[in-house]
């Protein structure tokens, strides 16, 4: 997969380490990214050390059209818990990127 943009790594809001130098992503949304519909609502990424993109969250999608993810964090079984704006929480499988819906609370 391609690499980030320097734009794009400045934009980072949060990350998480994780196994093989790897780390998860939690990009910030700006109003200037909204012409990009595809990356506002999977704007979790895994990259390795040398920022090239391992994945891409593959969540369902949220309540809204637009509905980025706000926060991440590591759970113990180290798995990500990740929320969107509108309230949809989540978790993630940091080996594939992939989210299981969790529930809803705002």
């Amino acid at each position: 997969m391609s690499a980030h943009t320097t734009n794009e790594i400045n934009k980072i809001k949060k990350q998480i380490e994780i196994e093989h130098n790897h780390k998860v992503i939690l990009i910030k949304i700006l109003k200037a990214d909204k012409n990009e519909k595809n990356k506002i609502n999977s704007n979790i990424y895994c990259i390795n050390k040398v920022n090239e993109v391992v994945w891409v969250v593959s969540a369902p999608p949220g309540s809204q059209e637009e509905d980025p993810f706000t926060y991440i964090t590591r759970l113990e079984d180290g798995f990500i818990w990740a929320k969107r704006f509108f309230g949809k929480e989540y978790k993630i499988n940091p080996s594939t990127g992939v989210a299981v819906l969790l529930g809803w609370n705002k």
